[in-house]
């Protein structure tokens, strides 16, 4: 997450580089939806989310959990569910309500504790803000 709390220029450089490289194979769509849901900027992070429907990365599969929670989705269930499976480490992390220490290995293992931590450490401020979320979700996870 940014220390500075500049989010806006760091969205506009995302949104840039994601012009150019629509493909993503640099991950720039998981910084800006962790922007745009730290800012509460819905509408935007829906077409990121829409944009890169097919993308298994628990960095959306959560933003997508969170949101469906937080409008009552009926498949919220579901969705929790998919994104557990993406990353079953996540949802312990989360409910220790805190920023964890990361990995120094300068590398993110898919699916493993590594990704879990920096999931927690950019997401976990609009987790901690939607009431019974954590809670949801860990009871899913059980």
């Amino acid at each position: 997450m940014i220390k500075s709390g500049n989010f806006y220029p760091a969205i506009a450089h995302c949104r840039e580089m994601l012009q150019l490289n629509p493909n993503d194979n640099q991950g720039i769509r998981h910084l800006l939806t962790s922007y745009y849901l730290e800012l509460e900027i819905v509408d935007d992070l829906a077409l990121i989310l829409d944009d890169y429907s097919g993308d298994t990365s628990p960095y959306l599969h959560y933003t997508r959990a969170l949101l469906a929670y937080r409008h009552s989705t009926p498949d919220a269930d579901d969705i929790a569910k998919a994104a557990i499976d993406s990353n079953r480490h996540i949802p312990s992390l989360l409910s220790k309500c805190r920023m964890l220490t990361k990995s120094n290995r300068g590398y993110i293992t898919l699916g493993e504790m590594d990704e879990a931590i920096d999931y927690v450490n950019n997401n976990i401020k609009p987790w901690l803000r939607t009431s019974g979320a954590i809670e949801w979700l860990s009871k899913i996870a059980q």
